[in-house]
């Protein structure tokens, strides 16, 4: 109801203001018009002189000759013809025969320590830029993760994402929460800067 009334009120005034402008003279409708003052002054009168032509004489004409070539220093280089070396009869080498030794075996011995369980904790929603359906879904801490600096990521058969971390470890997202592990699970260090 409201708007009605402001948009009567505004066509009322500009009405209004178009009924007093038809009672005003033409010359002054735009405010920014030169002002005409008549004055007593005599007439000037313009006379107009054609101008003088002067006609050229003696003119030379000289041709231009041949351009001078300046050869710059360049960067290409003649190859020249190449040398073909044959690389002779392949031999073969077995490792134990011919000089070859064969490769040290080194037992790996291992370590045995108790470990804690991974933490679990459910995944938010994934944050959307500009809350786009179609923009891209991401996880940060208010997400779930440990940390928002990560390395590389992979994906294992089973279609869990296995995110490295900078001082947190690995984290697992399996779609639904994210479990990390860190040294207290087992891991050598928790700056993790590449998985296989």
């Amino acid at each position: 109801m409201k708007e009605k009334i402001i948009y009567i009120i505004i066509f009322l005034s500009s009405l209004l203001n178009a009924c007093e402008q038809q009672n005003k003279p033409l010359d002054n409708l735009n405010p920014y018009a030169p002002k005409i003052i008549k004055t007593n002054l005599p007439e000037v009168r313009v006379i107009e002189i054609p101008p003088e032509v002067i006609p050229v004489k003696n003119v030379q004409s000289k041709t231009a000759g041949k351009p001078k070539i300046v050869h710059l220093n360049s960067n290409v280089q003649l190859a020249g013809t190449p040398k073909v070396i044959s690389a002779g009869k392949p031999v073969i080498c077995t490792p134990g025969n011919d000089t070859f030794k064969l490769p040290k075996i080194v037992p790996a011995t291992g370590k045995s320590f108790l470990t804690g369980l991974p933490e679990v904790l459910d995944a938010k929603d994934p944050y959307i830029k500009d809350k786009n359906p179609a923009g891209i879904n991401s996880f940060k801490v208010l997400q779930g993760l440990k940390t928002n600096n990560i390395f590389p990521m992979i994906q294992d058969k089973a279609g869990n994402i296995w995110i490295s971390t900078w001082e947190a470890g690995v984290s697992k997202y399996d779609g639904r929460s994210f479990t990390h592990y860190t040294t207290r699970q087992g891991l050598s260090s928790d700056n993790v800067w590449s998985m296989l």
